[in-house]
C-alpha cells in the first residue's frame, strides 16, 4: 500500500492524461516482484514501466518513453500508480 502522495511527482496535466490512460485500459502485464511493479502501458508505442517502492513509498520510476528520457515523471508512470 501507497503512504505517500505519489502523484505530488506529476503535473495536474500528466496526472490527467495517466488517470484517462489507465482508465482506457492502456496498462497491461502488470507484475509485482518484492514491493517493486513493472508493467506494459500502450499509446502511440507500448513502453516499459517500472515502480519501485520502499516502505510504503514510490523510490524510483523509471519509462522507456522520450518524456521519462529527459528527466520527468511521464503519463505513462502515472498510469501504472493509478
Amino acid at each position: 500500500m501507497l503512504r505517500m502522495n505519489w502523484e505530488s511527482h506529476f503535473s495536474r496535466a500528466v496526472l490527467a492524461r495517466g488517470l484517462a490512460y489507465y482508465e482506457a485500459g492502456k496498462v497491461s502485464k502488470l507484475k509485482e516482484n518484492k514491493g517493486s511493479y513493472a508493467a506494459l502501458v500502450s499509446g502511440g508505442e507500448n513502453y516499459s514501466v517500472y515502480i519501485g517502492i520502499h516502505d510504503g513509498n514510490v523510490s524510483r520510476m523509471s519509462c522507456g518513453c522520450p518524456f521519462a528520457a529527459e528527466g520527468f515523471h511521464c503519463k505513462h508512470m502515472a498510469a501504472v500508480l493509478y
